[in-house]
């Protein structure tokens, strides 16, 4: 029976850690707690623009996925389906940390109208090790889907932005994003109908099934 490997990357967990020490509400005036959680949003997007760690976690991820990938290659499909890998876009393969401080340093919550004026830009960078494994993967017959809750109005701009960087299947046939009332499950559905998946990207438990 064929494997499917699950491809996590690890910059949710520091994300999730940088914040267990922010202080309780009733304890801090409102000024006072939006100061000290824009300054650990900063602390965070700081470790992942500049820490030679947060690379090395990158590439111990993609290094892993090619390995597991080798394999499957190897392996005939069971189905007689042609191999896929789904993956997510967003801190997966395209790095918004410019986004995120700009807004930090604004002391302004995420909004669809900044999101989308970001995208607008395509200036998202990769994500260490994702375009080399991406395009491995694409070199040796595995297409690979991109699956995000990005809106369905940035899906021009996405692929502007995935293409100016080498991504391979940057085109309409190889995107879904979030409609409305489609969720990601019902999206992934789309691709085995003709593919057989064996690998997932993501950086949320979500981009993995859906009972998450």
């Amino acid at each position: 029976m064929r494997s499917t490997y699950f491809i996590r990357l690890s910059l949710i967990l520091f994300s999730l850690s940088s914040c267990k020490n922010l202080p309780q509400a009733e304890n801090v005036s409102g000024s006072a707690q939006q100061t000290n959680v824009e300054s650990y949003q900063l602390q965070g997007i700081l470790w992942q623009q500049s820490a030679a760690e947060y690379k090395a976690l990158c590439f111990q991820a993609f290094n892993s996925a090619t390995l597991q990938l080798k394999e499957e290659i190897a392996n005939k499909s069971a189905s007689g389906k042609p191999l896929a890998i789904i993956t997510d876009i967003d801190e997966t393969v395209l790095d918004n940390s410019p986004y995120q401080a700009t807004q930090a340093k604004e002391g302004k919550p995420y909004s669809r109208d900044s999101w989308v004026a970001w995208g607008n830009l395509e200036e998202a960078t990769s994500v260490p090790g994702s375009l080399d494994f991406l395009n491995y993967a694409s070199a040796n017959g595995v297409a690979v889907f991109y699956i995000s809750d990005r809106h369905d109005v940035q899906q021009e701009t996405t692929l502007n932005n995935l293409k100016k960087l080498g991504f391979p299947n940057a085109d309409a046939d190889h995107i879904f994003l979030k409609e409305k009332g489609v969720d990601k499950e019902t999206r992934r559905q789309k691709v085995y109908k003709n593919y057989e998946v064996v690998m997932y990207l993501g950086d949320n438990l979500s981009d993995f099934s859906a009972i998450f």
